[in-house]
């Protein structure tokens, strides 16, 4: 009896091309850019980095979203309408490639790799275990699971470089089954594009795989032997599936698609398209009379379709135009396991997440990402009185929330014929209240997807304000009502942007931004203000993920910047800045200060300030003289990896300190870094993160997060999620 296809759980948007460093860079584009674009609820690219499906489709419609980007691994229980963070346990949330076990109905695990480790969960995501792999393990991708995976155990990964590896008990331990070769080898030698399975894999025992992107190799002993294929000349390989019903192979490559019927012994082009060419990823599901139907991902020009009697197709109808950001868009495909009869196919693109559901004729864009997500925030100087926040949504552009005052009647929400106005206009509107706040969006020049924000210390008097754009750099005088671009330099993606305590005398503000051009590499640049943001210079090409300035700033001058090359200290406002050796720790994205304890009560005889700074893989450090020494913070953390943290201003009396992870959530510690504890009931997913600048009197912390915004105004004891409202009919659009 012939075998239909083994289940396809997974697949893998992102592919190894043989030049493991040129894959290495297109993925940390993917990350950081920003492109600018007519107004849309979304950025024009969602990049799907992985995304799985349950083999229990049907009936638990389950289906699993990476978005690199966000460092966000999401899980929807309702065929993709809605999703939810399953981070948990994760290193950095940055999933690269993932696969379902064929027993997930019963055993619930799933498999993952970030960029440096693989996890598995056997909870269906909701918490993850890191594997023990062996050093010579690096980059897992792709990941690929026997059919009989429930008895077999048996898992295989692929490399950015490392060869082809199986593991027989579940992860367990690992066997390089294909190893790169011995010596000097040429960059990509040893890499492996894809893997796949024969669905009777239990009683032949056969396997494939696609290795540096020119060459072909297949087991029959289960994978203890390989023995390499004919492999067609002049074209890169990347991307491989099998029909085990007619014994039919198909070859994505950068010329097109090719069809082998005699295992690989000849190959022959498969009639596709012209334009089906630069394959990127190849998925088959099973047709209503069981022929197998092929779906082909390619790199410009859309999905194409190969039906049960061998001819194609292709319809983009659905699609959102392309960007100028990357040269591959059509990531890859994943048919419903119950694709006979739902005809369900989804489709994860540089664009976003689409699913069709006529078999690939036609499609429709799925709003992964929450509108109301929040990336970057600010509290007001005088939050402890009017609690006024400030919020860089990923959809709803900047809004403010603020306490109603007493007697004022609530915020009308716009009418429905006002939408249109709203998202065009410069002009505020406001969004009515919710969870006690009353909200306005502010003119951010028509761009829905803010990033850094920076508020004046003097807002209420001068109303200035600074935001984040592509290749913008957004700055109001009257509190958000209007807008204009003061950026810097021609192309700049404004990352950090901070204003000094005494800006309302001095002016002074600070950016840092980041270029790409072409094919140059990313340049940084970190530029200085003297009238609030008004006009800027270049002074460093120093990299500050976060600023922060001593207490006594404006007689020492003193600031400190961290970023991926550690931490950076000036005494002269900002002009120089020198590395500092003493903490030996790169890949820090937060720092934080608080005074140091008065010597005697008398506040002109404080010590150095204290500062913690954070490193995405070195964890926490504290100082408490300035920077002169510091100490590993570790206590209860395990392998948290952290991006934000803050310190309330009475540290030196009270120890209290707050660590954000996109992973797990807030930390706290009480007892000045010794230990910290998890908060409960809070956000699941750090962002961002700030302390009430009035934090003595109010106890105010926020949380941007996937799912709006978090406020506790007991020091983390409890949270409440501040809801923005929507406004009436809102709808996702991509341009106007």
């Amino acid at each position: 009896m012939a075998r239909t296809p083994a289940a396809r759980t997974r697949r893998r948007p992102r592919w190894w091309p043989p030049d493991r460093a040129r894959a290495l860079a297109v993925a940390l584009l993917s990350c950081l850019l920003l492109a600018p674009a007519a107004l849309a609820w979304h950025s024009p690219h969602d990049v799907i980095d992985a995304m799985a499906i349950s083999p229990d489709f049907a009936h638990d419609r389950t289906l699993f979203v990476s978005l690199g980007r966000f460092s966000l691994l999401l899980r929807s229980r309702d065929a993709g309408q809605s999703f939810e963070v399953i981070n948990a346990g994760l290193d950095s949330g940055f999933v690269v490639d993932l696969a379902v076990s064929p027993d997930f109905a019963h055993d619930r695990t799933l498999y993952c790799a970030e960029a440096v480790r693989m996890f598995v969960s056997h909870d269906a995501g909701d918490h993850w275990e890191a594997l023990p792999l062996p050093p010579e393990l690096r980059l897992a991708r792709p990941i690929e699971l026997s059919p009989d995976f429930a008895r077999d155990g048996t898992v295989a990964v692929g490399t950015g470089g490392d060869g082809l590896w199986i593991s027989r008990d579940r992860g367990t331990t690992w066997e390089q089954v294909v190893a790169p070769p011995s010596g000097p080898a040429s960059p990509g030698l040893g890499s492996v594009q894809d893997v796949r399975f024969s669905s009777g894999f239990a009683e032949d025992g056969c396997l494939w795989a696609v290795l540096d992107g020119r060459r072909m190799v297949a087991s029959s002993d289960g994978g203890a032997s390989f023995r390499q294929l004919a492999s067609p000349p002049g074209s890169t390989l990347q991307a491989l599936e099998r029909d085990d019903a007619s014994r039919t192979l198909w070859l994505g490559t950068r010329a097109g698609v090719l069809r082998s019927t005699d295992d690989g012994a000849t190959w022959q082009e498969d009639g596709a398209p012209a334009a089906a060419k630069d394959v990127l990823d190849m998925s088959l599901a099973r047709d209503e009379q069981g022929a197998a139907v092929l779906f082909v991902s390619t790199a410009t020009s859309g999905v194409h379709v190969r039906a049960g009697d061998g001819t194609w197709s292709e319809h983009r109808d659905g699609f959102r135009p392309q960007t100028d950001q990357s040269l591959q868009h059509y990531l890859a495909t994943l048919p419903s396991p119950d694709f006979a009869r739902d005809r369900t196919v989804y489709a994860g693109t540089f664009e976003g997440l689409y699913v069709s559901r006529s078999g690939g004729d036609g499609w429709e864009w799925l709003d992964v990402l929450q509108p109301c997500i929040v990336r970057n925030l600010a509290l007001s100087p005088r939050f402890a009185d009017d609690g006024t926040l400030w919020l860089s949504t990923y959809g709803l552009g900047l809004v403010e929330g603020r306490t109603p005052d007493p007697g004022d009647p609530p915020a009308p929400l716009p009418a429905a014929d006002a939408i249109d106005d709203w998202l065009t206009g410069p002009d505020e509107l406001p969004l009515g209240l919710g969870s006690g706040l009353a909200w306005r969006r502010l003119d951010t020049l028509n761009w829905m997807f803010p990033d850094g924000i920076a508020v004046s210390p003097a807002v209420h008097e001068d109303g200035t304000l600074i935001v984040g754009a592509p290749n913008l750099l957004v700055r109001s005088t009257d509190g958000g009502c209007t807008a204009h671009s003061t950026l810097p330099l021609k192309k700049a993606f404004a990352r950090s942007l901070a204003f000094a305590p005494d800006a309302a005398r001095s002016g002074l503000a600070f950016a840092y931004l980041s270029t790409y051009t072409g094919d140059s590499p990313f340049g940084h640049h970190f530029a200085r203000s003297t009238d609030l943001g008004a006009t800027w210079t270049e002074v460093s090409q120093l990299a500050a993920e976060d600023m922060a300035f001593a207490t006594d700033w404006e007689q020492s001058g003193r600031m400190y910047a961290c970023g991926q090359a550690g931490l950076h200290r000036s005494d002269d406002r900002g002009l120089v800045f020198e590395h500092m050796p003493s903490l030996e720790v790169g890949a820090c994205s937060a720092l934080a200060l608080a005074p140091a304890a008065a010597a005697g009560g008398d506040d002109d005889a404080r010590g150095e300030d204290t500062l913690l700074v954070c490193s995405r893989h070195a964890g926490l450090h504290l100082s408490r003289d300035g920077g002169v020494t510091w100490e590993h913070l570790d206590g209860g953390l395990g392998r948290t990896r952290f991006h934000f943290v803050e310190l309330s201003p009475g540290f030196a009396r009270d120890g209290l300190g707050f660590a954000g992870s996109r992973t797990d959530g807030i930390f706290v510690t009480r007892d000045g870094g010794a230990t910290w504890t998890r908060l409960l009931g809070g956000p699941r997913v750090a962002l961002c993160m700030q302390v009430s600048p009035t934090f003595e009197q109010d106890r105010s912390v926020l949380v941007g997060s996937f799912d709006g915004a978090w406020l506790s105004r007991d020091g983390g004891a409890s949270w409440t999620l501040l809801q923005v409202p929507l406004p009436p009919g809102f709808q996702p659009v991509f341009s106007k």
